[in-house]
């Protein structure tokens, strides 16, 4: 659904990552933010707010709304405030760089903000379309399952994993963009289809600097460099290749080292926890319970 923003001109740009320039909008912080979390190019906020008023603005990301509750408003559109009932399962999406619309919270709102950069919508277009520039088209009220999918798994992720939730989102960013450009711009995208996987030798070499730096902060970018693909490409022919993601590769890969470390060393769980690239003990628990179904001090009592 085309709404009646245009082209921003004088408005001031609201950069929605900035602390002040959020508070100028929502009357009360987010209540989980990945601002501390490390992602890149994308960025996921979760609010409970009173009713209030949203004011016209123009937007540095591009926003989607994911709402988790149920709320009254009223949108200005075309110079008109038309009401409008949001519920759980709705979203909006506001293209960066446009003017969106005021909007009137007549009772508490609960909802999911993500934002995307709009370097991360134009990178993913010129990887799978040889395109230099697409236009969003701003939605004020549509249903999604996959989008509303991706964003509560996002939060649940950041919820429980927080600053080792980084890498996640960085292959999930792909996915989003990938789906928002098929799904989402003015013209009918072509966006190229990714067989046969990586060639032999370069899956070699991103394996071997996945194991040789696992215990490292690793980003898609990083790897991706190593055989001089682009982060999106590499994503797409490793799970091709290999059967699971970069993201789940890793993991795997710190699991594995853990679970020796465990049995061969007499290093507390705190110190294996850093030496397998988790940033948080309760994050390296969770995820080692996740795949042996015990913790990391059971497992090694166990032996």
């Amino acid at each position: 659904m085309k709404t009646g923003m245009m082209a921003a001109g004088a408005e001031q740009m609201i950069d929605l990552t900035e602390k002040a320039e959020l508070l100028k909008l929502a009357p009360h912080p987010p209540l989980l933010s990945s601002h501390q979390a490390r992602w890149n190019k994308l960025h996921l906020m979760h609010f409970r707010q009173p009713a209030h008023i949203i004011p016209e603005c123009c937007l540095a990301q591009n926003i989607i709304v994911i709402y988790t509750g149920d709320v009254g408003t009223q949108i200005s559109v075309s110079g008109q405030f038309n009401n409008e009932f949001y519920t759980r399962g709705d979203l909006s999406l506001f293209p960066a760089h446009q003017t969106a619309p005021t909007t009137k919270c007549h009772n508490d709102a609960e909802y999911i903000n993500l934002l995307i950069e709009p370097t991360l919508l134009m990178q993913t277009a010129r990887e799978s379309a040889d395109l230099d520039h697409v236009e969003i088209i701003p939605q004020l009220k549509f249903r999604d399952p996959l989008l509303q999918h991706i964003a509560l798994e996002l939060k649940h992720e950041l919820t429980l994993y927080g600053a080792d939730s980084y890498l996640y989102a960085e292959v999930m960013s792909i996915s989003l963009a990938v789906h928002i450009l098929r799904r989402y711009t003015t013209k009918v995208l072509r966006l190229k289809t990714y067989v046969d996987g990586l060639p032999t030798y370069k899956l070699k070499i991103a394996i071997a600097y996945i194991e040789d730096n696992f215990d490292q902060q690793l980003t898609l970018n990083e790897i991706a460099s190593e055989i001089q693909m682009s982060s999106h490409y590499f994503a797409s022919l490793f799970k091709q290749s290999v059967g699971i993601t970069p993201y789940q590769y890793i993991t795997n890969c710190r699991i594995e080292k853990a679970k020796y470390l465990l049995a061969h060393s007499n290093l507390t769980i705190l110190d294996i926890c850093t030496q397998v690239g988790f940033q948080s003990q309760s994050a390296f628990t969770r995820t080692f319970r996740k795949h042996t179904s015990t913790t990391p001090k059971v497992y090694r009592n166990s032996l």
